[in-house]
């Protein structure tokens, strides 16, 4: 087990400039998530693309897709990630486009109005993204959106990965239920539990094999410490 020993907040302004940098080569890949997740489930109700509203989750999404590696249309057909990327993608593409529908076809919250809800929900996606970030700042080099072990892969057991194995999927997945919460979409927040929640879990099931293979018995030592995704219940 080895502890990145820069101090955070260096390797935290290191990663707001790397991100800045690689900003050109993400434009493509956000906005046709933009699009996917926000827009195609509007196309019958345009006129909330013109709502503050929408505005929270895409500046979300945004975020997400700038603050991770690129991702390419060929890490869908990687053998070493066993499909998972393809369930997690399917996933989360259905929890947004869920959430959006019934937010605009379905909630009485028309034009949007301001209640706890909205910002319980944005108190989520803050605290998703913030952990998220965390999550991938103290993984360093060892971050991947693919299931992928380096040859100098390091078991980083610091910051959020003191109590959780899989910080970066936990952030996101508050994220995800989050944004349910905002609009008031309250199938789409257990339609999100449940689909991410599956998908996920198969992702770490599988990256988990990979990585008890390369550390043995410290991963398995690291397991019995931690959480696998939610603190206290899984």
């Amino acid at each position: 087990m080895k502890a990145l020993h820069a101090p955070i907040t260096n390797r935290f302004l290191g990663f707001a400039l790397k991100t800045l940098r690689e900003v050109p080569t993400k434009l493509v890949g956000t906005a046709q998530a933009l699009f996917v997740y926000y827009v195609v489930p509007l196309l019958w109700h345009l006129d909330l693309l013109l709502s503050g509203a929408i505005l929270v989750p895409m500046g979300a999404c945004v975020l997400v897709f700038l603050t991770q590696p690129k991702f390419v249309l060929q890490q869908l057909f990687d053998e070493e990630d066993g499909n998972s990327m393809k369930i997690l993608l399917g996933a989360t593409i259905l929890s947004q486009m869920v959430t959006v529908t019934e937010w605009a076809y379905f909630s009485k919250n028309q034009p949007y109005y301001w209640t706890i809800a909205s910002v319980l929900g944005i108190s989520l996606i803050g605290a998703g993204l913030l952990l998220r970030v965390w999550a991938i700042v103290e993984l360093g080099p060892n971050f991947d959106n693919r299931v992928h072990i380096r040859k100098d892969h390091e078991l980083i057991v610091t910051g959020p990965y003191r109590y959780i194995r899989h910080g970066s999927y936990t952030g996101v997945y508050m994220l995800a239920i989050g944004i349910a919460v905002y609009f008031s979409a309250w199938f789409s927040v257990v339609f999100s539990v449940i689909v991410l929640g599956w998908a996920y879990r198969y992702r770490i099931v599988h990256e988990e094999k990979a990585l008890l293979s390369y550390f043995g018995d410290a991963y398995r030592d690291y397991m019995k410490k931690t959480y696998m995704l939610i603190p206290f219940l899984l």
